[in-house]
């Protein structure tokens, strides 16, 4: 009996008021709380990407994730400066001297058979070791010096998680980027629509990202801010949007896949006015020797290229020549659409800061390749035999533009016929 009255003893009142200050000291701990965490949220996180996930509700993606937003933005800053180091290279190779490709007696000639620091028919400035830098680079070393340095223009827009790949959708096959005008936003659309759509490449994972530079309309700039919040797809650097600046386009293309895209294995660049067949990209790639992946750019080429000086007839095409003293160009790939394996283009960037600005971005990266040592396009048959590839194959492997040549990918129509229908 006396047990029972125990149980049923009520509380003291000082009892009852430790119970109520407890409960409040709970309550306002977890204000606390969670006042710290939206504080990190709103300092350390992208506006867009808070704005993406609060959308979704998924908040705790953003800290899965900073991590590595973190080392890819630190990748970026060690590209501006040439750092190996703070680019957490871990590659270990000996820089040795490179063996010269000798002209045949009797056949086809080399694609290069000169000195690879610069030939003599293009010896485009500057005249730096450009294989050296590369080595070194890769070692962890610094090599900023001789440098151009008027290359790091600030990045205005940065979709930095596009290239996220969650564990369902298994590795980055492919990085598109395009090179778009400021204005065209048709264009975009069209894009993302058709061949830029991630269902239109027989299962393999894609990202897609449109390369523009600033404009001097100020209603134009904010479409395209409200255009990168709806899409996420838009990298924007702060250069004027114009047709010589279309070398800066690719810089900021292959700068941005290397620092914040490194899960690529192919990168394509592509004009907003052209059309991709995805299967025959994919066919192309796969069948090319797993042995020239790594050292090669595909496209369309072009051999003995004459530079046009007629600066009065056509003054978009023409080069002065102040600006480019020889008779011919290097031999390129038209800038239309080309690719290039992750691999090539780190190497592309370094040679980049060491060579002087062009404003035409295929001569540019024809130029580029003049100091880095190329190979040649292959395929491999069933048989087991090696054979080179056909400027014409890898045209219509990859696009055509909005001329006669369109039909060889099966397309009837431009892409700007395409946004009349």
């Amino acid at each position: 009996m006396t047990q029972l009255r125990c149980c049923r003893k009520i509380p003291s009142r000082a009892l009852v008021r430790l119970l109520r200050q407890a409960t409040r000291l709970h309550f306002i701990a977890l204000l606390f709380l969670n006042a710290c965490f939206l504080s990190v949220c709103y300092f350390f996180v992208p506006s867009h990407e808070y704005r993406r996930l609060v959308i979704k509700r998924e908040p705790f993606v953003l800290q899965l994730n900073y991590t590595a937003i973190r080392l890819k933005r630190e990748r970026w800053h060690a590209l501006e400066r040439l750092n190996g180091s703070a680019f957490r290279a871990n590659y270990r190779r000996h820089c040795g001297a490179v063996k010269l490709i000798q002209p045949r007696k009797h056949g086809v000639q080399p694609p290069r058979g000169y000195k690879f620091k610069t030939s003599e028919l293009f010896g485009y400035p500057s005249q730096v070791d450009v294989l050296e830098k590369i080595c070194r680079f890769e070692q962890g070393a610094s090599v900023v010096r001789g440098s151009y340095k008027n290359r790091n223009f600030k990045l205005l827009i940065n979709p930095e998680n596009l290239c996220h790949i969650p564990d369902a959708e298994g590795s980055l096959f492919l990085l598109l980027l395009i090179k778009s005008a400021a204005d065209n936003f048709a264009a975009r659309n069209l894009i993302r629509q058709s061949w830029a759509d991630i269902r239109c490449w027989s299962g393999k994972t894609i990202r897609h990202a449109f390369l523009l530079g600033i404009t001097t309309e100020d209603p134009l700039l904010k479409l395209i801010r409200e255009e990168s919040l709806r899409y996420e797809d838009i990298i924007q650097q702060e250069f004027l949007d114009s047709y010589h600046n279309n070398t800066h386009k690719v810089l900021l293309g292959l700068k941005w896949a290397i620092a914040f895209c490194p899960e690529a294995k192919w990168i394509v660049f592509a004009d907003d006015d052209f059309l991709i067949n995805p299967k025959r990209v994919i066919s192309f790639t796969q069948a090319l020797n797993s042995n020239l992946q790594s050292h090669i750019i595909g496209g369309n080429s072009a051999w003995h290229a004459m530079p046009f000086r007629d600066l009065k007839k056509n003054p978009r095409w023409a080069v002065s020549s102040v600006i480019y003293p020889y008779h011919t160009y290097p031999t390129y790939v038209h800038a239309g659409t080309f690719f290039v394996n992750a691999q090539m283009a780190i190497k592309l960037y370094i040679a980049s800061r060491f060579t002087l600005y062009f404003p035409f971005d295929d001569v540019f990266i024809g130029l580029l390749m003049n100091k880095i040592v190329p190979a040649k396009v292959q395929i491999r048959y069933d048989d087991g035999r090696t054979r080179p590839v056909h400027s014409s194959a890898v045209q219509s492997a990859l696009a055509a533009s909005n001329s006669q040549q369109i039909l060889q990918v099966h397309f009837q129509f431009s892409p700007r016929k395409a946004l009349r229908l």
